[in-house]
């Protein structure tokens, strides 16, 4: 009875687990709505987020031949405060994501979520996960110790993630503390969370000690991103800084920015300053999605915002970030 579960409270559904609200389920299928849904499962929540042939429908309406799927009342399940509670609760919807994805794997790709606050035994979910097929995992972007990203402590992990080619994704929402959804200034702020792990991870070493280790920044926009690899550029070569400073990286011969070309990715929907600063971010580095079926997605006008914001980009820059860079990271044929 402590699992997550659903209950009706007056004319909405939610889904709870032991005291904590996870959220309404008619909340996260909000796309192309133009009028506000039941608020209830039945009606108000698409078939495609749950059916994968479904989901193939709607895919095929939107002229997108394949996802990467993540997860949507899940995200909130970092924030449930009993950690075993957390786990177990997260080795369930991995049970459920592979049943779901494994049903259209040339399609459809689901990831993991996985509960860090123990290192070896996220690493052992890392392994179960890719037992059962999943394609990569999800992560709090905002644990409770913020360091703790930067720590050796957390080597076990990356190890496996780097030896499984898992790629770890960082998304919003997913903070262990509970933060206001819906509030304009933190929904205005939410692109720091990302920003304190990044920084967090760079100039602890993580990228230096596991060069083939992938992130990906999913649904944190990435216009920012070229000035935070030069901010960081630049404190970490400034003479007058280096002479009383110690980090990880210190002498390593590459730059914070090296770390970002080579180790992370960056998703986006609509912003029109990551397509705008590409070259500065590196041709690898980008990857649109459409985050079917949350408030924020395209769907089922995809192609038009696609259009709209790669006007006078070259074909082949176009076909890598639209398609060839997610293709490659998560090893679709």
């Amino acid at each position: 009875e402590q699992g997550p579960h659903m209950i009706r409270d007056g004319d909405t559904d939610w889904i709870v687990c032991g005291e904590t609200k996870l959220g309404p389920p008619f909340g996260y299928s909000q796309a192309g709505r133009t009028e506000p849904p039941p608020r209830t499962f039945e009606g108000g929540v698409y078939p495609g987020a749950y059916d994968p042939n479904a989901r193939l429908e709607d895919m095929r309406r939107d002229g997108v031949d394949a996802e990467v799927v993540y997860p949507s009342l899940g995200l909130r399940a970092f924030n449930i405060p009993s950690v075993p509670l957390r786990r177990a609760s997260l080795e369930a919807y991995n049970d459920w994501a592979a049943d779901f994805s494994n049903q259209q794997p040339e399609k459809l790709k689901c990831i993991a979520m996985v509960d860090v606050s123990d290192p070896v035994l996220a690493a052992e979910a890392l392994r179960r996960g890719k037992e059962l097929g999943l394609a990569g995992a999800l992560m709090t972007i905002e644990a409770e110790n913020p360091d703790h990203y930067g720590s050796d402590a957390m080597d076990p992990f990356w190890a496996a993630a780097e030896e499984l080619s898992m790629p770890l994704s960082l998304h919003i929402l997913t903070n262990e503390r509970k933060i206001q959804q819906g509030a304009i200034i933190e929904e205005s702020l939410q692109h720091s969370f990302i920003q304190r792990v990044l920084a967090t991870m760079v100039i602890g070493g993580v990228f230096m000690r596991f060069p083939d280790l992938r992130v990906v920044s999913a649904e944190n926009d990435c216009g920012w991103a070229p000035y935070f690899m030069e901010r960081m550029d630049y404190i970490t070569t400034n003479k007058r800084r280096r002479t009383y400073q110690n980090y990880a990286i210190k002498d390593g011969g590459l730059l914070p920015s090296d770390y970002i070309k080579n180790n992370v990715r960056f998703t986006f929907q609509r912003d029109a300053s990551a397509v705008y600063i590409r070259g500065l971010l590196g041709p690898n580095s980008l990857m649109w999605a459409s985050d079917y079926p949350h408030n924020d997605s395209t769907w089922p006008n995809s192609q038009q915002m696609i259009d709209s914001l790669f006007a006078g980009v070259p074909d082949d820059e176009r076909r890598r970030i639209v398609a060839g860079n997610a293709a490659a990271l998560y090893g679709f044929e």
